[in-house]
């Protein structure tokens, strides 16, 4: 766990990674890509049919469930703060896109937010680094119905990175000694063309 202090010297160097890589090219479009042909695949999502609810937590300016269908879709993203828009007004046109495909912003942080249970399922996709608490999320997110995650292992600390995450932390948090069952699987880091050169944790849990 890192503090606030920490965490929000994080923020201001990852709002700075999005705003340096998207300069040039539209970040949908390479996103969307990413999302329906990388993450869906892998953590069997089908894209097809209209789900219950998703809450997706820290998807910067393009989220996952944007490119599908649900009775109720949410983020958690604390990039869409006031103090956020204010100071990069960019972020303004892609807070519009995301809220115009149906989906809700929660602009908080991720440990805070205290309605996991009202979502059948929680996706984690490239997000657990970036947080106060990786562990804390992770309890929270057992409440829902079912976790699919996707994270990078075994990474060194950096300004935008607080935490190195290991395969231990999600057996830990989700499989060991709780009331659900699942499957987890390691990432290959660049057995992929287009998709993370890193190792990555990742798997769905369903609560039984």
């Amino acid at each position: 766990m890192v503090n606030e202090s920490r965490w929000k010297q994080a923020q201001q160097s990852e709002i700075g990674y999005h705003v340096h890589h998207e300069s040039g090219r539209d970040p949908f479009e390479h996103y969307k890509t990413v999302y329906t042909e990388k993450y869906f695949k892998y953590l069997d999502i089908d894209a097809t049919k209209t789900h219950e609810s998703i809450l997706e937590i820290g998807p910067a300016t393009v989220a996952g469930c944007e490119f599908v269908d649900a009775k109720k879709k949410t983020i958690i993203e604390p990039l869409f703060t006031e103090e956020m828009l204010e100071s990069h007004p960019n972020l303004v046109q892609h807070k519009n896109r995301i809220e115009s495909n149906g989906v809700e912003i929660a602009a908080t942080p991720a440990e805070n937010f205290d309605d996991y249970d009202s979502y059948e399922e929680v996706w984690l996709m490239n997000v657990l680094q970036h947080v106060m608490s990786p562990s804390k999320i992770l309890e929270k997110c057992r409440s829902a119905k079912t976790v699919r995650f996707f994270e990078p292992i075994n990474l060194p600390t950096d300004s935008a990175h607080p935490h190195t995450l290991t395969a231990d932390l999600f057996i830990d948090s989700l499989f060991k000694n709780s009331t659900g069952d699942g499957w987890h699987k390691v990432y290959e880091g660049g057995s992929t063309q287009g998709f993370h050169g890193a190792t990555c944790y990742y798997g769905v849990w369903e609560k039984n």
